[in-house]
């Protein structure tokens, strides 16, 4: 499975489940399914998660196996928060490491933490996050396993970048990247690049980050792995616009729309977010205002639905954008404000500085220079933390050279 060929590892499980049940061994036939749905979890087969899942439980239970049963839970909790059912998804991750606890079950363990960390990521919990990631790697670590390593050490690289440790970050996912290059592991090589293509973007090194998943895209499209594919494109929409190629962005937007047919998995959140974000911003550039509010709204509704407070900020963001763009700044001032308001319960200095910098641009438009140059000592305040962040000198430079960086640095001095 590590290696890419889900096919034949599905196969395998099949075998093994009509076998057990031949012999009437139960909990090999709970094995079996567990199985098939691990490797439908990679080969992001909803259709088999639904048909087997419900059943390794079933059969957990009426044998009263806790490893089973802690191995089941884990992989509906994974279905369920694919589906978009998070708080579901958290219930059951809960109900199954207690168990894998007490039996000091560590595969369990592994994808637990790894998979209930991503919900809270997803959820802009990044301490929480962190925590449970931190302690997925350290566990795959001492048990040697170079499937799940390389894939924990990608989240907790992403959730380290988010709250503003860039350095740190940037090793994890490096780490993480390594390790998968020299196990060939399909899965990880197909996301970690994304991930490292994005930090660059952060730090304003556009090159670098349009080498990264233009890179993720070919691997992609090797491994089918249309999810994947699909955020690195995403990724490629914000790099070409800030490149000022924004025919590449088009180009990329309409590589997306097949692949939303294609899969299933996670299309609450790579669809209904993250691509409504990427529009948003794409028709912005465009001038096409009445269709980047129209993605902007679709963004705010299902980040709230989802309780996804990173992109409920990033959508009133553009949202106050968009109005004074519209020539209705009492419009933009109220969204702009409201887009700082959930960064005292969730940290997301990557965000924050640019809400901070928006702001300024608006309140110095308006006449008000003492306003604005508060803002804009907000945002640099958050943007000095950030390059505290960035180890390296060369580098830490030339994010503080960023054009709208620079343009928050003056606002403070006045």
């Amino acid at each position: 499975m590590a290696l890419g060929k889900l096919k034949e590892a599905g196969e395998d499980y099949r075998t093994m489940l009509d076998t057990c049940r031949a012999s009437k061994d139960l909990e090999g036939e709970c094995r079996a399914l567990i199985g098939i749905c691990n490797v439908a979890q990679n080969a992001r087969d909803v259709t088999s998660l639904e048909q087997y899942n419900p059943q390794a439980q079933a059969l957990a239970e009426r044998i009263g196996n806790q490893a089973l049963l802690a191995e089941a839970a884990n992989a509906w909790a994974i279905y369920q928060m694919v589906s978009g059912e998070l708080a579901a998804a958290e219930a059951n991750f809960g109900r199954a490491i207690p168990m894998a606890r007490a039996l000091k079950h560590r595969p369990a363990m592994i994808l637990n933490l790894t998979f209930h960390g991503i919900v809270r990521f997803w959820r802009s919990d990044y301490a929480g996050a962190e925590h449970m990631q931190v302690e997925a790697t350290q566990l795959a670590a001492e048990a040697r396993d170079g499937f799940h390593l390389p894939l924990a050490l990608f989240y907790l690289g992403l959730t380290r970048a988010n709250r503003g440790q860039i350095s740190e970050g940037m090793r994890s996912l490096q780490e993480g990247l390594d390790m998968a290059k020299r196990n060939n592991n399909a899965l990880a090589l197909s996301r970690i690049p994304n991930g490292i293509g994005w930090v660059w973007r952060e730090i304003g090194d556009l090159g670098k980050a349009i080498e990264f998943n233009e890179g993720c895209v070919e691997i992609t499209q090797r491994t089918r792995a249309a999810e994947a594919e699909a955020n690195a494109l995403i990724n490629l929409v914000y790099d070409y616009l800030l490149a000022g190629r924004p025919e590449k962005a088009e180009g990329a937007l309409e590589r997306i729309y097949p692949l939303y047919e294609r899969e299933r998995w996670n299309r609450w959140r790579f669809y209904g977010i993250r691509h409504n974000a990427a529009q948003a911003e794409y028709w912005m550039v465009r001038g096409k205002l009445d269709k980047a509010e129209e993605h902007a709204r679709a963004l705010l509704a299902n980040a709230e639905q989802n309780k996804v407070a990173k992109y409920v900020t990033v959508a009133r963001r553009l949202l106050g954008e968009i109005a004074l763009m519209n020539g209705d700044p009492n419009a933009a001032e109220e969204e702009l404000t409201r887009s700082l308001d959930l960064f005292e319960a969730h940290p997301m200095p990557l965000i924050e500085w640019r809400s901070h910098a928006s702001l300024g641009k608006l309140l110095a438009g308006r006449g008000r220079p003492a306003a604005a140059r508060e803002a804009f000592q907000r945002g640099e305040g958050v943007v000095q933390g950030l390059a505290s962040s960035i180890s390296d000198t060369a580098l830490r430079q030339a994010f503080l050279e960023m054009g709208a960086v620079r343009e928050v640095l003056a606002g403070a001095r006045g």
